[in-house]
């Protein structure tokens, strides 16, 4: 489903459901345009011009925990993971992560962060999810913030907003190195 900003519909939507609770699922080919769409209206142009789009050029989204929020069946959140390596660390970074503005405040980002986060680690294959964020969203669900410096982007970031996800609460700490390809183990 497609959204412009004066959708009659999602407004609609968002003044007269009493209990619009979100949920996620996968993400298809049909999704597509949708998540276009999405990223545009929340980040607008500048987001080719950020660090962490320059990251999902050199490696590919993992397809596989790209997902989709609804409220009553409405497309109105995604979020995408890229596989990365730091320090010779496998894990992902989480983003761009995006909820629309006609159904913000409903939880549907947090949701995605978690489930998708919860998704990658349960796998097994990698021990981290990194994002660049704010500090007061994030970390109420679970992140913390990196050792300043010690992760290497190939662009200007904000040190104070990169923020690691693990099971093993040491690597906030620990985390250190450029950003770069999964390790094939």
């Amino acid at each position: 489903m497609s959204f412009s900003p004066a959708s009659s519909a999602a407004t609609a939507a968002v003044s007269t459901s009493p209990a619009r609770v979100p949920t996620v699922r996968y993400a298809t080919a049909a999704d597509d345009a949708f998540v276009d769409e999405l990223q545009a209206i929340a980040f607008g142009p500048g987001r080719f011009a950020k660090t962490a789009y320059r990251i999902r050029e050199r490696f590919n989204i993992d397809e596989s925990l790209s997902l989709i929020a609804e409220v009553e069946g409405q497309s109105c959140g995604s979020v995408w993971m890229t596989p990365i390596s730091i320090g010779g660390i496998n894990g992902w970074m989480l983003g761009p992560l995006a909820t629309h503005p006609n159904f913000r405040k409903l939880g549907a980002g947090k949701l995605l962060a978690r489930e998708v986060t919860k998704r990658a680690l349960a796998r097994g294959d990698g021990e981290f999810v990194m994002l660049v964020g704010d500090r007061d969203y994030y970390c109420p669900l679970g992140w913390e913030p990196t050792t300043l410096g010690n992760i290497a982007f190939p662009g200007p970031v904000d040190p104070t907003r990169v923020l690691v996800y693990g099971e093993d609460k040491s690597l906030a700490e620990t985390l250190t190195g450029a950003i770069a390809a999964w390790v094939q183990g």
